[in-house]
């Protein structure tokens, strides 16, 4: 029963629940690693946030929001895709277009914005399709 059930979860438009589950679970935590580390988030001198700078809160709220707009529109374009070429081309597309609003938002360091982007979506691409891969293969 519970087999089945997780059977169904995984199948509903191509696995893309679990999918979405695992990218906000491994880009989440990569983003804000990498937004500390470029200095787009945290607390300037004296504790208070400086100009752009996110606080961790609204950092971990952006990065969501990136995914629950993403995700789906590339999942979507993603199940056409026949070959190795156009998925990196779109995940390329989705580094462009999240990079771009992470500068939107903070205005300032575009390409720490963009660099951010690019780690965070490398890390869920291989270890999201490895794990999803995996626990495919434990329900089969």
């Amino acid at each position: 029963m519970v087999v089945d059930a997780l059977r169904g979860v995984l199948t509903w438009w191509g696995g893309w629940l679990p999918a979405f589950v695992l990218t906000c679970a491994i880009e989440l935590p990569v983003y804000l690693i990498m937004f500390e580390l470029c200095g787009l988030t945290g607390s300037g001198p004296g504790g208070t946030t400086t100009g752009r700078r996110l606080g961790r809160g609204r950092a971990a709220a952006l990065v969501l929001l990136l995914n629950a707009v993403s995700h789906p529109i590339f999942w979507s374009v993603a199940l056409g895709f026949d070959g190795g070429r156009q998925l990196l081309a779109g995940e390329l597309a989705v580094v462009a277009v999240e990079g771009l609003i992470v500068w939107l938002v903070v205005r300032r360091r575009p390409l720490a914005c963009l660099g951010c982007a690019l780690v965070a979506n490398a890390a869920s691409a291989v270890l999201g399709s490895a794990l999803l891969e995996t626990l495919t293969a434990l329900v089969s």
